[in-house]
């Protein structure tokens, strides 16, 4: 039944494309390419019809991709040496470098394997969160941030940062740090 619907529905569909639909094929068929998909028939359908009206039509379920998102991110002037020169031991010296650029707004090429807790680091950017000490929109970004940039090691095993609890660690949900690496006091950073 679905077929012989399907096949009258692309007939019906070819005829007015043939006589110059006025409206916008893709405005009218892209939603009822959707609806088709989800039954037996959607595929055949938008192949069909794509061979006739070229690519005014997008395959159904077809995802755009979005670029990946640029983060603005930087650690104030006023702490990022301090704050360098304190957490800098937690990374291999080779990535040194590659820290204070991160710090400074730069990017990197690959991850930053920080020697220690996750929820230590995440700690950390939390910290200079609140206090106003990074510069970023909001915490769904940092989290973002953290993730991309930075893995941990922890037993000689470096494991990638979970994107919910990195999140839950900023937000102070499930994850307190029980040993925080900073304290930041009267506006200073100071190890802990």
């Amino acid at each position: 039944m679905y077929k012989w619907i399907g096949e009258r529905l692309i007939d019906a569909l070819l005829q007015l494309h043939l006589f110059n639909w006025s409206c916008n094929d893709a405005e009218i068929l892209s939603p009822l390419l959707e609806y088709l998909n989800s039954t037996q028939i959607g595929s055949m359908v938008f192949l069909k019809l794509q061979k006739v009206i070229g690519n005014t039509a997008q395959p159904p379920n077809t995802k755009t991709t979005t670029p990946p998102k640029e983060f603005k991110i930087k650690v104030i002037d006023e702490v990022r040496e301090d704050l360098y020169n304190i957490i800098k031991e937690y990374f291999e010296k080779e990535q040194h470098e590659h820290l204070l650029s991160l710090f400074s707004g730069g990017k990197i090429n690959g991850k930053l394997i920080f020697k220690g807790k996750a929820n230590q680091l995440t700690n950390i950017f939390k910290q200079l969160f609140e206090n106003n000490m990074i510069i970023i929109q909001d915490k769904k970004d940092l989290r973002d941030w953290i993730v991309e940039n930075f893995a941990n090691c922890d037993k000689n095993e470096v494991k990638e940062l979970n994107t919910r609890t990195t999140l839950d660690s900023l937000s102070n949900k499930y994850y307190e740090c029980k040993k925080p690496i900073i304290e930041i006091t009267t506006g200073k950073i100071n190890k802990k």
